[in-house]
């Protein structure tokens, strides 16, 4: 269970983190594109204040090499004679297809083309007398994805570290509940085993200290049955030797009569109906042996039955015959 936790843990964290760093990465490279490209179109205006002074090459070329796209290769100035005329490289390193220049002469508006290795900028610069130049710029992939590496690997680092941490703190968490559920879990089958005094620590998570004073209170109950159960069995015999012994002593209060005899009777008689006689009902050899006859203990209660029986329903006849005299 605590490594299922932490690895539930660690899937929806992997999620969250996911579906938050793949939009900020793809963000991160746009910035970055976005970045270099307005780099080149900041260079590319450093120069029109020069178109506006000069369009000499040597004063054009000093300018281009003064900045950094220039001084790397990736700079060039277009002139026309008129907005329309084609152009022509002035000054500069210059890349440009001649189907893109020709549309940025026409449409003199600022854009942007892909090329193999990078991106390249046009930015049209209306002179006087109608004329028109045009600024390239090429920028280089490398400069699209400058310092993108690095934000991914902080990225991803700092993920790594979210899931780890929510990791730790998971099995943290999870070693709380298991734990509970394991000493709860310990005490019920000590308790099963026969253990009275097994109980489980009240501790962990609300619902698991609620089930251990519950298994605990149990537990003190059942304790306290089993030993009052053990000390009724060993009371037992006690218990069942006081009454038959004090109705033996009550039929012997009661003095001769017929009381005594039902009761001594009732309390002396066996399971299978009949009574133990102990006393010698035959004479044998005075003072030397004497004669027991079992059979005088059954015998004798049948007709003495009898004779009760016979003497009642004499007793009803004369009563019948009275009533009816």
């Amino acid at each position: 269970m605590r490594r299922t936790l932490a690895l539930v843990c660690a899937a929806v964290t992997s999620m969250v983190a996911l579906a938050f760093l793949i939009p900020l990465a793809l963000l991160v490279r746009q910035i970055a594109q976005d970045n270099a490209l307005r780099s080149a179109q900041f260079q590319a205006a450093s120069i029109e204040p020069v178109l506006a002074v000069t369009t000499s090459r040597a004063g054009l070329s000093r300018a281009i090499y003064s900045a950094q796209a220039g001084g790397d290769g990736r700079l060039a100035v277009y002139l026309t004679g008129t907005a329309g005329g084609r152009g022509v490289l002035a000054a500069g390193s210059g890349q440009a297809d001649p189907a893109d220049l020709a549309r940025a002469v026409e449409s003199a508006r600022s854009f942007t083309v892909p090329r193999p290795g990078g991106y390249v900028v046009f930015q049209p610069v209306a002179l006087g007398g109608g004329r028109l130049a045009v600024i390239e710029v090429f920028v280089p992939g490398a400069d699209l994805t400058r310092g993108v590496a690095v934000s991914w690997a902080v990225m991803a680092a700092v993920a790594v570290a979210l899931v780890a941490v929510s990791v730790l703190l998971a099995d943290r968490l999870a070693a709380q509940v298991t734990g509970a559920a394991r000493r709860l879990a310990t005490a019920a089958a000590a308790l099963g085993g026969g253990d009275l005094a097994a109980r489980s620590e009240v501790s962990g998570p609300p619902e698991l200290t609620a089930a251990a004073a519950a298994f605990n209170a149990m537990a003190e109950r059942l304790s306290r049955m089993i030993t009052a159960e053990r000390v009724m069995a060993a009371d037992l015999p006690h218990r069942l030797r006081t009454p038959l012994t004090a109705l033996r002593m009550n039929a012997g209060a009661l003095g001769p009569g017929r009381a005594e005899d039902e009761t001594r009777l009732a309390v002396t008689q066996r399971p299978d109906g009949s009574w133990d006689e102990p006393q010698y009902t035959g004479t044998g050899f005075p003072g030397d042996f004497y004669i027991n006859y079992h059979l005088y203990r059954l015998v004798f209660p049948v007709s003495a039955l009898g004779r009760y029986l016979a003497d009642g329903r004499a007793e009803s006849r004369r009563d019948s015959l009275g009533g009816a005299g």
